[in-house]
């Protein structure tokens, strides 16, 4: 990702993570994200998610694994405790048309698979696309 940083709001960039775990309805909703907190240290705990190079929500060796690097991300499965579903959010304001190119890939081949969502004042739009479970 070219305007990946790790400074929230940068670029109108926001970094973080919904828990559809701890969502009672399941359901997504633009506010439920939580952002990455940022400190200042470069050491990863409750207060900075950010460890220099990446955002990473838990210092932990194994679980919870919810990272983002400027070129890939990976969301922490159930099956290690809660569910997150990594979020990077663009703020952008303009009237028009707009065009988006997004590359989405599953490399694990044993989840969901990744989804886009679009949303305008905080309402879901529409799900771009979702790939079909693999075995």
């Amino acid at each position: 990702m070219i305007e990946f940083s790790g400074r929230q709001g940068q670029n109108n960039w926001s970094y973080g993570y919904w828990n559809r775990t701890a969502d009672a309805d399941k359901q997504y909703m633009a506010w439920e994200a939580q952002l990455c907190p940022r400190n200042g240290t470069n050491t990863v705990s409750a207060t900075d998610h950010w460890n220099g190079g990446d955002w990473d929500i838990s210092a932990a060796v194994f679980a919870p694994w919810t990272e983002m690097t400027g070129g890939c991300g990976h969301s922490n499965g159930i099956k290690d405790g809660a569910d997150h579903w990594l979020v990077r959010r663009c703020v952008r304001e303009f009237t028009g048309a707009a065009r988006f190119a997004v590359t989405l890939a599953d490399g694990r081949k044993r989840c969901s698979g990744p989804l886009l969502w679009r949303t305008r004042h905080g309402r879901h739009l529409r799900i771009s696309r979702r790939w079909p479970k693999v075995h």
